[in-house]
């Protein structure tokens, strides 16, 4: 478990294995969005190119936002058997409904994508599903 925690006061990014209780009371709150990234790291080259333009949204993010990136390897326990076909993928839900998945272009193209639920957000919704 890496401590990828929120990164300072103003930023909406957070760390499933560290803020899990602070993310379930923010996704608790009317009209919460939550963005969320899946990649990996050390052997997918987009992810790594994309990775500044999360940080970097995710630090200007409204308060109703929160902003998680999930690394296949680092959270395999937490994706389960959920594997995209293509990365980085994000997903976007809005009240609790998964609205928009797309994979990622750094270019600022990005590719719809028809999947189910992966059950994240509900996962999220847990305060103590890390324990």
């Amino acid at each position: 478990r890496v401590a990828a925690s929120a990164t300072g006061p103003s930023s909406m990014k957070f760390d499933p294995w560290n803020d899990a209780k602070t993310l379930a009371q923010r996704l608790a709150q009317p009209e919460a969005r939550l963005v969320v990234v899946v990649a990996a790291l050390t052997w997918c080259q987009k992810c790594r190119d994309y990775l500044p333009t999360f940080e970097h949204q995710a630090a200007n993010a409204p308060d109703i936002e929160s902003h998680v990136w999930l690394d296949i390897e680092e959270h395999g326990t937490f994706l389960g058997s959920f594997v995209p076909d293509d990365l980085p993928l994000q997903l976007t839900y809005e009240s609790g409904q998964l609205k928009q998945v797309c994979v990622l272009r750094t270019s600022g193209d990005h590719e719809p994508q028809d999947i189910d639920e992966p059950g994240i957000y509900a996962r999220l919704c847990t305060q103590d599903w890390a324990i």
